[in-house]
């Protein structure tokens, strides 16, 4: 499969930067589709796939922002939105493929991220990340953030509004296609 269709059925991208000049890598958690995503590509294909974005981030992503901030740029700012979260991607499958990802990142790119807002989390979210939290290494415990629906002034003290996508709080719309799928930012 192509990274088009990849994005089409689990809907993430890198996008802009931050006002540190961090890229952004966001990810709408609450819009994968579990079954077209695995129709098109098996988990092995997923992890394949998931590698050579973290193998981008390094080779292409990082140099790009460095050049345009001034400054070594060697982190994300990670957003991800859980709205629209539902039992049903919480499956065997997905679990697998987010346990599989967080161990590359883990294991191959420890200090790659450099924060993480999590936001639109309902009740069962935090209740859930209340208990995992004591088991995150400290370090990567203090970069991740944890927002209800109130995340907007947040991400915007660290984001330009006009570099944050509309369907989470910005201004930026990428036509024709949306921000998703512009890969808009320093490194195209």
């Amino acid at each position: 499969p192509r990274v088009h269709e990849i994005t089409l059925f689990y809907p993430h991208s890198f996008h802009k930067t931050a006002k540190n000049g961090e890229p952004l890598y966001i990810q709408i958690l609450g819009d994968i589709k579990v079954e077209e995503l695995f129709n098109i590509a098996p988990l092995e294909t997923l992890v394949k796939y998931s590698t050579q974005t973290y193998e981008r981030m390094l080779r292409d992503v990082f140099p790009a922002c460095s050049i345009a901030a001034g400054r070594y740029i060697h982190g994300i700012f990670s957003i991800i939105d859980l709205k629209k979260l539902n039992r049903s991607l919480l499956s065997k499958k997905v679990y697998n493929l987010i346990q599989a990802d967080m161990g590359i990142c883990q294991d191959y790119f420890p200090e790659s991220l450099s924060a993480s807002y999590i936001i639109n989390c309902g009740f069962i979210f935090k209740a859930l990340y209340t208990v995992i939290k004591p088991f995150l290494d400290v370090k990567t415990r203090s970069k991740i953030k944890v927002f209800g629906a109130d995340y907007k002034n947040a991400l915007l003290e660290k984001i330009d509004k006009e570099n944050l996508p509309t369907l989470i709080g910005g201004e930026c719309t990428c036509e024709p296609n949306g921000c998703l799928f512009s890969e808009a930012g320093p490194w195209k």
